[in-house]
């Protein structure tokens, strides 16, 4: 797509990417507050086996929520007009903190399907789906123990990794809205 000048360009992000972007963040924070409790336990002690299946099961099935939505937001920001960019270090920063996300929403979920089918207990990946109910997905690899603990492992790096561009994208919007007072955060407002 090319660029129209500037001054053609519109003020705020398209319904889409901004429904896109929302629904994803939600899911990605979702994720992390999921992913950090069921491998701490509660304050007072761990989980019951059930709880613990439960919250597992549930962060599978976001996470692939977010992989099959990747795509469709990588595609609707790629034929969106896009605001106008911010100058100098910033839209550099801007941009490179944007790949970085676009990159982990992709890895996250990737690795974690990687992981649960190399584990050892090789339990299956379950999607509940309408009228069809629990429909098992396939393995990625078969299990494996010591490619599992590596993917584990990855699959935690690339969370704290996400964890910490989200902290930065969000500090990057409040200081356009708090310090700058300018319209950077209202072109993607809901």
């Amino acid at each position: 797509m090319r660029k129209a000048p500037e001054a053609t360009r519109p003020a705020r992000w398209s319904g889409p990417v901004r429904l896109l972007h929302w629904t994803m963040a939600g899911l990605v924070l979702t994720l992390l507050a999921l992913g950090f409790v069921m491998t701490q336990g509660t304050l007072g002690g761990a989980f019951d086996l059930a709880t613990s299946f439960t919250l597992y099961q549930w962060h599978k099935w976001i996470g692939l929520l977010v992989l099959a939505l990747w795509l469709p937001r990588l595609v609707a920001r790629g034929a969106t007009q896009a605001p106008a960019a911010l100058a100098g270090w910033q839209g550099r920063a801007a941009r490179a903190a944007h790949g970085g996300l676009y990159v982990l929403m992709l890895a996250m979920p990737v690795t974690g399907w990687l992981a649960t089918s190399a584990s050892p207990l090789h339990l299956p990946l379950l999607v509940p789906l309408p009228v069809l109910g629990p429909v098992a997905l396939p393995d990625l690899i078969a299990p494996d123990a010591r490619a599992y603990a590596l993917l584990s492992t990855a699959h935690e790096i690339l969370a704290f990794a996400l964890i910490g561009l989200v902290a930065l994208h969000v500090a990057g919007a409040a200081r356009h809205a708090l310090v700058n007072r300018d319209d950077t955060l209202r072109r993607m407002a809901p």
